[in-house]
């Protein structure tokens, strides 16, 4: 744990509502104005920092005392409204005790679907973090639906790591971190100090919710498993500990789960294609295209298609698998699912016949791929 804090240089910080709200939704404010201290020091230290911030809901319903029972969307999409803005307080008074700034970036997946404003989010970050100014983070509750929700802020704190290009994503819960079984229900659960293989590893039972949050620790597992094929370590933290994350870097506090990255990284457009951008569809190959994908850095032809999922249309992204559903990557198809389905198996010289016209020889480019199994 000591080794990677110190040598990462981007941090991000990613909070969960267990951490910063008490069961009745009020604002722990020893707990937020802990984690900004920890925050300040990371950044005192040389460090790039950014936060992710849940506990909007949940301080929204401390803030106005009512609507927590309710199931319509409006009514936790509008203690979102109100609770924002009183995270947003606390963090801007506890960072300006250190003399600095902070700024909110509200986030749905139509953000970090479409290229551009993908890197609209990387610019707006960068240009923050050099001028001082702490980026606060969280999804746009107000306005997202499920087309365009991302669902929990762990997700969201791996895309934000994968899109700014962090080389650490410490994930603050209110439990110690990856246990052998539920914490919670078994207080003899082992915890599991490493995990080195998180591509195989299968996380026991999903654990609990807090009454706030929208996730467990499979969900903190999930985010590592995206940014550690960025290169990406996870440290897994309780953040209700005090000075948790400094204790860690000090090597004077063990209790913690440390994930390791298990790919090579790739660059921008390619972290993109991998994590950022939603899946639409799924192709499934045979093995002499795999092979070639695998191993001889080839495009994606129609003859190597055998069969065809989803609906979906030039320039979305689809899952590659392999005939025992193996993932192989992601990509851009050139063509939609109705033409797919009338070309999977046919030669390059056959699709023009077929379809009447040909929009290209390749199914998926090299360039509009990432290979990831």
């Amino acid at each position: 744990m000591r080794s990677v804090i110190e040598n990462a240089k981007n941090v991000a910080v990613k909070v969960g509502s267990s951490v910063l709200t008490n069961l009745d939704g009020k604002i722990n404010h020893d707990v937020l104005s802990n984690i900004v201290s920890q925050v300040n020091w990371l950044i005192e230290g040389g460090r790039k920092v950014t936060i992710v911030s849940s506990g909007a809901r949940s301080a929204g319903f401390g803030r106005v005392g009512r609507w927590a029972d309710k199931a319509d969307m409006k009514f936790k999409q509008a203690l979102c409204s109100v609770g924002q803005v009183e995270l947003m307080k606390e963090y801007e008074a506890n960072f300006a005790a250190f003399g600095r700034n902070v700024g909110q970036l509200l986030l749905t997946h139509e953000d970090f679907d479409d290229r551009l404003r993908y890197l609209n989010i990387r610019n707006t970050l960068l240009t923050l973090i050099e001028g001082g100014i702490v980026p606060i983070i969280n999804e746009n509750d107000t306005v997202s639906t499920d087309e365009i929700k991302i669902g929990d802020n762990d997700y969201l704190s791996a895309l934000v790591a994968i899109a700014w290009g962090a080389d650490l994503l410490v994930i603050l819960t209110n439990i110690d971190g990856v246990h052998k079984a539920d914490p919670t229900t078994n207080r003899q659960a082992e915890l599991l100090q490493r995990i080195e293989n998180i591509d195989d590893f299968v996380t026991p039972g999903k654990g609990r919710k807090s009454v706030w949050g929208t996730g467990g620790i499979a969900t903190k597992v999930d985010a590592a498993r995206k940014v550690a094929m960025m290169n990406i370590p996870t440290l897994i933290l309780n953040g209700t500990r005090k000075d948790v994350i400094i204790k860690a870097a000090l090597g004077k506090d063990a209790r913690g789960t440390l994930i390791l990255p298990s790919g090579k990284g790739f660059q921008s457009r390619k972290r993109w294609l991998a994590v950022g951008k939603r899946v639409k569809g799924k192709l499934v190959v045979d093995e002499g295209a795999e092979a070639a994908l695998r191993r001889g850095g080839k495009s994606l032809l129609s003859v190597g298609v055998k069969k065809v999922e989803g609906r979906f249309k030039p320039g979305d992204l689809v899952s590659i698998v392999s005939m025992n559903q193996g993932l192989i990557g992601k990509g851009l198809v050139e063509y939609n699912s109705e033409e797919l389905q009338k070309i999977a198996g046919a030669k390059v010289g056959d699709i023009e016949r077929i379809l009447g016209q040909k929009t290209s020889d390749e199914v998926i480019h090299r360039d509009n791929m990432v290979i990831l199994g």
